[in-house]
């Protein structure tokens, strides 16, 4: 078991990676590091000690989720592994980056680029906690005739289905990003849901049962989210990808540090 260091300032994605840790067994103690005031709704236990950004670190591994740019220097020298989500890590030697899901789940299927169009469905999880709380407080909001101020999305999402375009502020980024690295022509919509995705692919593309796929037919969101793999299923020319976003992430990092 591994000594395992975090560096997170958004509880979402962290609180799943720690209680998939202990419950594999994999840390005999995870340490937490943290700006100030991003985690103050987060408990230390018996298993997770939070604490402030350190001048050293001396972990066996260390999982960056967030943006560590601020605090590069502190990384030199770290001559053990470090494993990035953020692709904020610079200059260490032994450094392995975790892909965003969408593009993940993409990038693992034999597509051709010229005769492809996919239709992406994401979830609030592309955004962190403060798009989840959104959700969870516009939802209540509906049913107590109230309006809770918004974190994130500035119009309602609950029983709602988001058609992006390229003005919307809220998702510039993240679809540049993906026009940036996908070879593939898509559109982007956002679903009224925390962390289930939803990828249409139409064209000639080849896909296998593997560690990160697995065939078979799913008869709501709900049960392709309680399995470990990405589901997919096909119709004549279409393929259809449903999974959940925090465990592809998840399972990558897994890969990492087994």
């Amino acid at each position: 078991m591994l000594k395992v260091g975090i560096f997170a300032n958004d509880s979402l994605l962290l609180s799943e990676l720690v209680e998939t840790l202990n419950h594999r067994g994999l840390s005999i103690l995870t340490n937490i590091y943290t700006e100030q005031g991003f985690l103050d709704s987060m408990d230390n236990s018996d298993f997770v000690d939070i604490k402030s950004i350190p001048e050293k670190f001396n972990d066996d591994v260390l999982i960056v989720l967030s943006d560590i740019s601020k605090y590069i220097e502190r990384l030199k020298g770290f001559e053990r592994k470090v494993v990035d989500f953020s692709r904020t890590v610079r200059g260490v030697r032994y450094v392995s980056y975790i892909s965003e899901p969408i593009l993940y789940c993409l990038e693992q299927i034999d597509i051709d680029e010229s005769d492809v169009f996919a239709i992406i469905n994401v979830p609030a999880a592309v955004f962190g906690k403060a798009a989840v709380d959104d959700l969870l407080n516009q939802t209540r909001d509906i049913f107590s005739f109230t309006r809770s101020e918004c974190k994130v999305f500035d119009k309602m999402l609950p029983f709602n289905y988001f058609f992006i375009r390229e003005n919307d502020h809220i998702f510039k980024n993240y679809l540049l990003f993906l026009k940036e690295n996908l070879e593939i022509d898509f559109e982007l919509r956002m679903l009224p849901v925390s962390t289930g995705f939803v990828i249409d692919i139409y064209g000639e593309c080849e896909i296998d049962d593997d560690k990160i796929f697995s065939e078979r037919f799913v008869g709501s969101l709900q049960d392709a989210l309680e399995s470990e793999k990405v589901s997919y299923f096909k119709n004549n020319k279409k393929i259809t990808l449903v999974g959940d976003y925090l465990k592809v992430i998840i399972n990558q990092i897994l890969d990492e540090i087994k």
